[in-house]
């Protein structure tokens, strides 16, 4: 017996035979499964970034309590969180100490001299605070009152001082971003060039939120320029390349602060020897050694201003809306040097913008549309451009970062 409409036929010869699908059913099927993929996938990524940004807030967070809570506990000066970025494409923020004063010069392009002379304070990483680092692609931008940049002239300072490809405006408010890895060292092995580049440390420069000794507070009037010390070493991990300079340059090769193992102690006995040359005669010359070992034309050394407020952000998204999304594969930020004939893509020796992640722009109209994306007034085809950007002011008596709401 057999049925013909039924699901199955040939029952009688003991066969079954099942009806296929359709290839409509097949196309309708496979459009679901496409869908549901595609939400699930949307939702994962979703997921995925919303966990980065709570991680990178919460080292944000972390950074400046670890150096707040050193600040409470210190016996000899104030101490900061510094903002510093690695080739790698992450940001660290290091808690750091201070450990003296020094006379360095305020202008590397003006002659030495009284009127060219400003006192920083000197500051080195504390070791036993751990250094915070926030998750892949996330950075973060301080911001840069009107007036306190390089802007050449009697607003040279040296702080930010205008590249080929990256050009502030010193009139305006700028949002800075740490820019802590770009110099080189790498040159021929003849001592003038070496002694040449053992000194461009002044292509260093970033932020960093201070905390009064003792009490912890936020300092608020003190805005002056600060120097970091933070030794390069001939295993720097810099896509430049480092040569070893030191043996064959004074005043590096008596004064090895790449070999220190306590760089807070060979730093205060560096400001305390006074006679460097030890010629037995205090004078010129061993302020000029001095300088060129923690100054701000040192390549072991950051140039570092305490900035009112932090952007918290992603740089890739950033990219995204103001140029054409591209990060540099060598430095993982917008910053880079194209590669040039046969030599691959590397991190550039200045902080220049990489052309190809903005095609068209200006320096100057690439950075006014960073400062005006991070603010969340960038206008494209008379649409305002959405920023995902989040700035927080620092609590000057808990030091923990307040959001401030558009």
């Amino acid at each position: 017996m057999s049925t013909r409409h039924g699901r199955f036929q040939g029952i009688t010869s003991g066969t079954a035979f099942v009806r296929g699908f359709t290839l409509l059913e097949l196309v309708v099927v496979m459009a679901l499964l496409a869908l549901l993929a595609a939400i699930g996938i949307g939702a994962f990524r979703s997921a995925i970034q919303g966990s980065e940004e709570t991680l990178a807030e919460t080292q944000l967070n972390a950074g400046l309590a670890s150096a707040r809570a050193a600040a409470i506990r210190s016996l000899d000066g104030d101490t900061a969180a510094v903002f510093t970025y690695q080739v790698n494409g992450r940001l660290t923020i290091l808690s750091c100490v201070q450990v003296g004063e020094i006379e360095d010069t305020r202008d590397p392009a003006r002659p030495v001299g009284a009127t060219n002379a400003e006192t920083r304070p000197i500051f080195v990483v504390n070791g036993e605070m751990k250094p915070a680092q926030l998750p892949l692609g996330w950075m973060v931008r301080g911001h840069a009152f009107a007036g306190t940049i390089d802007g050449g002239g009697t607003l040279a300072n040296g702080w930010y001082e205008a590249t080929a490809q990256r050009v502030l405006d010193p009139n305006v408010a700028n949002w800075v971003f740490p820019e802590t890895e770009f110099y080189s060292t790498k040159e021929n092995d003849a001592a003038a060039s070496a002694a040449k580049y053992a000194s461009e440390g002044n292509q260093r420069q970033s932020f960093m939120v201070r905390f009064r000794a003792g009490t912890g507070e936020v300092v608020t009037g003190d805005s002056r320029l600060a120097i970091v010390i933070d030794p390069v070493k001939s295993a720097y991990p810099t896509l430049v390349g480092v040569e070893d300079w030191r043996p064959a340059v004074a005043p590096f090769a008596s004064y090895r602060i790449d070999k220190a193992k306590d760089v807070r102690q060979f730093v205060r006995r560096l400001i305390a020897t006074r006679d460097l040359d030890a010629s037995g005669t205090i004078d010129a010359q061993d302020q000029t050694l001095l300088r060129a070992l923690i100054g701000n034309t040192s390549t072991d050394t950051i140039l570092v201003r305490p900035v009112p407020m932090l952007a918290l952000y992603n740089e890739r998204r950033m990219a995204s809306s103001i140029g054409t999304g591209r990060l540099s594969a060598a430095t993982g930020c917008v910053y880079a040097e194209p590669p040039i004939g046969s030599q691959p893509e590397r991190a550039p020796k200045a902080p220049n913008l990489d052309p190809r992640a903005f095609v068209g722009f200006t320096p100057a109209g690439a950075q006014s549309d960073i400062n005006a994306w991070m603010e969340g007034r960038l206008v494209r085809s008379g649409r305002r451009v959405e920023s995902s950007a989040r700035i927080f002011t620092i609590d000057p008596y808990s030091g923990v970062p307040r959001e401030v709401t558009p």
